[in-house]
């Protein structure tokens, strides 16, 4: 293991996972990385200033909207949306055969 002297509380890791024991405010296997609204400060994970709140507004916002996203990308990806574009794919390739035979027999 290579767990942050700093960020972990042992420097001996999980046989099975290998995961480090973290300190309060890191994170990550090797306990190397801070959390979520703290940042790192040689050997701390202090939280950020007040005028970082913001910032955080903005990217919770971001992540509901992306999970929004995900949603509606996963409900177009259901099969019963798949067979119905492939439905009315081969409607549309029939329906343009038979326009061709249509012109083909006004020619002639």
């Amino acid at each position: 293991c290579t767990c942050d002297q700093y960020g972990s509380l042992d420097v001996q890791c999980d046989i099975v996972s290998g995961q480090c024991p973290c300190k309060e405010n890191f994170m990550g296997q090797r306990c190397d990385l801070c959390e979520e609204n703290k940042y790192r400060d040689g050997f701390e994970c202090p939280n950020c200033p007040s005028c970082y709140r913001e910032v955080q507004k903005r990217v919770d916002r971001y992540r509901r909207d992306l999970n929004v996203l995900q949603n509606a990308i996963s409900t177009l990806n259901s099969s019963q949306t798949l067979n119905s574009l492939r439905e009315d794919k081969r409607l549309t390739n029939e329906l343009d055969s038979l326009a061709t035979n249509l012109n083909h027999l006004k020619t002639d």
